[in-house]
């Protein structure tokens, strides 16, 4: 805990100045990216890929594990991603109600950022707030890292996915929520990642997960990230996984992401963050999508969750 506390210390001091400097010389942080392990004090795997343009019909992007250095994210960068894998979606989440997507704030992960650069409506509450919140209106509920909820408030969490609501849960969310809401599905297996960018595959195989996504690409894991276990693989299904992190946990998997159906709903979850904390901060770019590996999997499922409650209530109308 204090280790991470010390890293997070180091992540918003020196990044918070850095960006400051790239928000003056904007050039410069297009033509000269500074090396991630400058600023971070990180083992990097660095990657690239061969690929030029989106190389299959389905959506799904082939790329190579090379070289590549990691940059600040833009803005833009989300923009332009949304705009080229997901117009029709573009043109009407303007429409959407604030109130659909809610991200309940958690002490090391911070959704707001990329939610905000994607364009994407969403309310954002403190982890107290949700035991008096009205979920009546919300489709997908996302907990971010740190999530430590009260048992009634993971109650809460369970009656809405089980109601047909859409939960994505970030790293130590994973036992400060998943496993508290969702028993016997997926758990922390006691092993802590130390701050690294690892090697990542994507291995889902539901199309509305494919839009602007990469086969292979980095992925970045904090201090301290927890390792996924899977209880019920039945019913849960691997999204992505690393052979660099393969090695190093206890089950010798390397699951970065799964996700699993309960009652009429569906659960996310991943190692690493969906942003950063109070930063925004970019240091696992993908190949050719520019945004990462995992920024663009948690918004594929956002995205697909939001148009199957509206299909869902369509049929019921």
């Amino acid at each position: 805990m204090w280790l991470r506390i010390a890293h997070m210390i180091k992540l918003r001091v020196f990044p918070v100045i850095f960006s400051i400097v790239m928000q003056v010389l904007p050039a410069f942080a297009q033509d000269a990216p500074r090396k991630d392990s400058e600023l971070f004090n990180v083992n990097v795997t660095k990657f690239d890929s061969n690929a030029t343009t989106p190389a299959l019909e389905s959506g799904l992007i082939n790329t190579q594990l090379k070289s590549q250095t990691p940059v600040i994210a833009q803005s833009k960068t989300f923009r332009n991603w949304i705009e080229t894998y997901h117009k029709a979606f573009v043109l009407t989440c303007s429409n959407l109600n604030k109130a659909e997507i809610v991200e309940i704030k958690g002490a090391w992960d911070n959704s707001n950022k990329p939610l905000d650069a994607l364009g994407i409506p969403h309310t954002t509450i403190s982890t107290h707030k949700l035991k008096k919140y009205d979920l009546t209106n919300c489709k997908i509920l996302i907990v971010d890292c740190g999530g430590e909820l009260s048992r009634e408030c993971c109650q809460i969490v369970r009656d809405f996915v089980g109601a047909g609501g859409a939960l994505i849960s970030t790293d130590w969310a994973l036992k400060n929520t998943v496993e508290v809401a969702f028993p016997g599905y997926i758990q922390w297996n006691h092993f802590k990642t130390k701050s690294e960018i690892v090697d990542a595959h994507f291995t889902g195989r539901d199309p509305a997960l494919f839009p602007g996504m990469v086969s292979q690409a980095g992925w970045s894991l904090d201090i301290e990230a927890e390792t996924i276990k899977i209880c019920k693989p039945e019913a849960v299904s691997v999204l992505a996984v690393s052979q660099g992190l393969a090695r190093e946990e206890p089950d010798r998997l390397g699951i970065l992401a799964v996700a699993f159906a309960f009652g009429r709903g569906r659960v996310l979850h991943l190692i690493g963050h969906y942003g950063m904390s109070n930063i925004f901060m970019l240091m696992d770019p993908a190949p050719v999508i520019g945004i990462s590996m995992r920024q663009a999997l948690i918004t594929n499922f956002i995205i697909a969750e939001l148009a199957r409650r509206a299909s869902s209530a369509n049929e019921e109308f």
